[in-house]
């Protein structure tokens, strides 16, 4: 052992982020063990699997003063970086001098001591460590000094498991050089070393992060004489469900359950696992009316079987039973898959009487005639109240709601102005700057709302400012309103900005300025066509001080589109909590009531999208292909956005376009029925365009909007894009291309399989390759592209309306909000 305080003691190393001042010790060891000639350095949070003496016999070039393993990490984040993750100016400012596919990770090393003595002096190391502001200080200085003087080792002696971050297999699949990602995939079926480098540690993060490689830890840690304290610490950030399978699965005993007098207590083994009464609750939605108070949330349960769990809220002495159903959100562990832990979703309606001044509201279990109170109850994003900041309260139809520890309280004998004076005491009281500006907010409000008379409606729309939320603002523009004031939201980054804010001068809200959070504080609600969780809650963590204003909000879903897959995982209830979400037919209308979306009719409304409204005819004797994107041909860019992957002309998706745009039967058939052949592009895989183009530009591109592209055309090829119920509302002939139809919906992409089955209820003929999609497209082009009377009927029947009304339906269902 070496006393390193001597050494380090009169000299300034810098320490960044989490990095302790021990990260610069390895840079002390060929001038502190000039008796030896070699060593091994190895980080603290790693796992030896393979004997060690298999890395000692590796010889290092001649040249080299070390050898270490390239970072797949760093490599992802040169080949793929954000604004999120190491920008690209690190690379390119501070270190200039190394390869970046080359950059190495410093936490094993093989160091040739006496070579690197002589090589680099302690002198240069201290002077590089304060030539630059580094992020990984140690680690980035031994980069830029042996940049030629590494020997690079198979990435089996220093495998990194994915993480929540930039570091996971889609984006190590796609975006690494294959010469690496081959090595890593390699690696990680054979390791040598487990390598836990980032803050997702085993003993920290769930085991399912990355089970392949946390495995190889808790073999270990099962076994060490500090099992207990890595337990004691992973209970800290661990759920029931999880501790039961660790133990489970390393320990080999089973789980069994002892019946106490006020709770169940979970035991494997000799351990103590937890109890019934602290598995995680979560109150999503709280609503006041006049006569009842309706409690939303969900548990997470250790066990999956119910039939002997009943549960109630408590409301003083009245018992009033849950409703319990499946939230689709179990705990599933291992590669085995073993579900552990069952998330149930409850609903309470509570009868409330004005005579009694208050309520003491708290939800409890019965099983087996044992009344258990759940102990660890938490708020969802779109409850009023939380437990955060004391003093906090929601006030609705003459109640006022508080917490108390994990009681609601709801009081009907109240006054308003003294609860919020004792709020904004609490606010001021805070350290925190934003409390005291919250403070100020909210009496700002509080005189803007007398003043102002009418409602406030935020109005946005997509990035392409096209969409359903530009056709309602229209709408609303030209219908103007003594009760409504209505204002466009979109971000000054957008290209339309300059154009649609001369246009609606005094009517544009942009996402970055202070003034449109007031006026979202201010306003009645968010009327959107793209879920924005900007346009809900625009101060992320920070809503504490404003939950009572932002839960009296209402938001309003105006869709994308005609919804035929299952898009539940996005689109439920708990996603957003929609007060209205659009639908166009019966039978999407009827999808979105069904069990895995948890809506009621009162949210989902039967009204048709506005944009319809603006639907017109202009045809050209355009055949256009518009194909939906691909989620898993999409990447990270450089600049931040999504872009296409360096495989792109790989995928089956390239392959049968190209094929078809470039199919010589088709290309004369067209010359010669006197059509033009067209591909619009998912605005995500525009760039794209020019793949399709090196075979030859033998179509024409689209690039204006989508409502003048359905306009000009008199035929359209799609796959599975919803983009195609606004052509069928024009009653205009589609064609399916289902060449992908296994991958499409293998879970690689967002969707799932919906209602809507192609073959039996499609508008249009489904085809699986190039050459019977050509086939049928020229019986189309013979007969003038016309809409046969069979898909006809399936159009009309499918829509529940077929007018300009839309947006004047949407205005109505607004106003009958209270």
């Amino acid at each position: 052992f070496i006393d390193m305080l001597p050494y380090i003691k009169n000299l300034n190393l810098p320490v960044v982020n989490y990095y302790s001042i021990e990260i610069y010790f390895r840079l002390f060891m060929p001038y502190l063990l000039s008796e030896y000639e070699k060593a091994i350095y190895l980080d603290s949070d790693l796992v030896v699997v393979q004997n060690i003496a298999l890395l000692w016999e590796i010889e290092l070039e001649p040249t080299s003063v070390i050898g270490a393993v390239r970072d797949i990490g760093m490599i992802l984040h040169y080949n793929t970086t954000g604004k999120e993750y190491v920008p690209m100016e690190y690379f390119e400012d501070v270190l200039s001098e190394v390869n970046a596919n080359n950059y190495f990770n410093s936490g094993v090393l093989i160091i040739n001591l006496k070579k690197f003595k002589e090589n680099i002096s302690f002198e240069q190391i201290y002077t590089t460590i304060s030539q630059k502001q580094w992020k990984f200080p140690d680690q980035d200085v031994l980069n830029v000094l042996c940049k030629e003087k590494t020997t690079f080792l198979s990435n089996k002696w220093n495998t990194v498991p994915y993480t929540t971050g930039n570091r996971i297999i889609e984006n190590i699949l796609m975006d690494v050089p294959e010469i690496y990602g081959k090595d890593y995939f390699s690696a990680r079926s054979n390791p040598g070393i487990v390598h836990y480098a980032m803050w997702e540690k085993p003993w920290k993060y769930k085991i399912n992060l990355d089970f392949e490689l946390f495995d190889y830890f808790w073999r270990i840690a099962v076994k060490s004489p500090y099992f207990t304290q890595i337990i004691k610490n992973k209970k800290r950030n661990c759920s029931l469900a999880e501790l039961v399978f660790i133990f489970e699965q390393y320990t080999q005993k089973q789980m069994s359950k002892k019946y106490g007098c006020d709770d169940i207590h979970y035991i494997v083994g000799k351990w103590w696992m937890g109890k019934l009464s602290n598995c995680p609750v979560k109150y999503d939605i709280i609503k006041i009316k006049e006569h009842e108070l309706i409690v939303e949330g969900s548990i997470k349960l250790l066990e999956s079987g119910l039939e002997d769990m009943d549960f109630y809220m408590k409301a003083n002495e009245n018992m009033i039973k849950c409703k319990i159903f499946d939230r689709y959100e179990d705990e599933i562990f291992g590669i085995e898959n073993r579900t552990m832990g069952k998330t149930i979703g409850f609903k309470a309606v509570i009868p409330l009487d004005k005579t009694v001044e208050v309520y003491q509201i708290r939800l409890l279990c019965i099983v087996e005639n044992v009344q258990i109170f759940m102990g660890c109850v938490n708020y969802g994003r779109f409850s009023p109240i939380d437990k955060v900041i004391c003093g906090q309260y929601y006030e609705s139809n003459g109640y006022i709601l508080t917490v108390n520890k994990n009681n609601l309280v709801l009081k009907s004998n109240f006054q308003k102005i003294k609860h919020e004076i004792q709020y904004l005491k609490e606010l001021w009281k805070r350290k925190e700057k934003k409390y005291k500006k919250a403070g100020l907010v909210r009496i700002l409000l509080s005189i803007l709302k007398k003043i102002e008379k009418r409602q406030i409606w935020l109005i946005a729309d997509n990035f392409l400012m096209d969409d359903n939320g530009m056709a309602f603002f229209k709408f609303m523009e030209g219908n103007d309103s003594k009760y409504q004031k209505t204002y466009l939201v979109m971000s000054k980054n957008n290209e339309k900005y300059r154009e649609i804010k001369s246009k609606w001068k005094g009517k544009v809200l942009t996402y970055e300025s202070k003034l449109f959070k007031i006026m979202l504080l201010l306003s009645k609600g968010s009327i959107t066509s793209v879920y924005d969780k900007r346009l809900i809650n625009p101060f992320g963590f920070d809503n504490g001080a404003y939950r009572d204003i932002l839960a009296d909000r209402k938001h309003i879903f105006l869709q994308h589109g005609v919804i035929t897959q299952d898009l539940s995982r996005e689109h439920n209830k708990y996603c957003y909590n929609p007060s209205g979400f659009l639908t166009s037919s019966r039978l999407e209308y009827q999808s979105l009531l069904g069990e895995k979306y948890f809506y009621t009719e009162n949210e989902i409304w039967l009204t048709g999208l506005p944009r319809f409204d603006l639907l017109y005819h202009d045809e050209k004797r355009y055949i256009t292909i518009i194909p939906t994107w691909r989620a898993y041909l999409m990447k990270v860019g450089k600049n931040g956005k999504k872009q296409i992957t360096e495989n792109f002309k790989q995928s089956n998706f390239f392959k049968f376009y190209n094929a078809l745009l470039h199919d010589e039967k088709l290309q004369k058939a067209v010359k010669f029925y006197n059509y033009t052949l067209c591909l619009r592009l998912h605005p995500l895989m525009k760039d794209s365009i020019d793949a399709f183009k090196e075979s030859g530009e033998s179509f024409l591109e689209l690039n204006g909007s989508y409502r003048d592209v359905y306009a000009q055309s008199d035929l359209i090829i799609s796959d599975y894009s919803s983009a195609i119920f606004d052509f069928l509302y024009l009653r205009k002939p589609i064609l399916y291309a289902h060449f992908d139809k296994e991958e499409f919906f293998s879970g690689a992409h967002c969707y799932d399989k919906g209602y809507h089955d192609y073959e039996q209820d499609g508008f249009g003929e489904v085809c699986y390759d190039v050459e019977s999609l050509v086939d049928i497209l020229i019986e189309y082009m013979k007969d003038g592209c016309q809409l046969k009377d069979k898909y006809r009927d399936r159009v009309d029947n499918f829509f529940a309306y077929n007018d300009r009304n839309n947006c004047r339906r949407v205005y109505e269902k607004i106003k009958e909000l209270k």
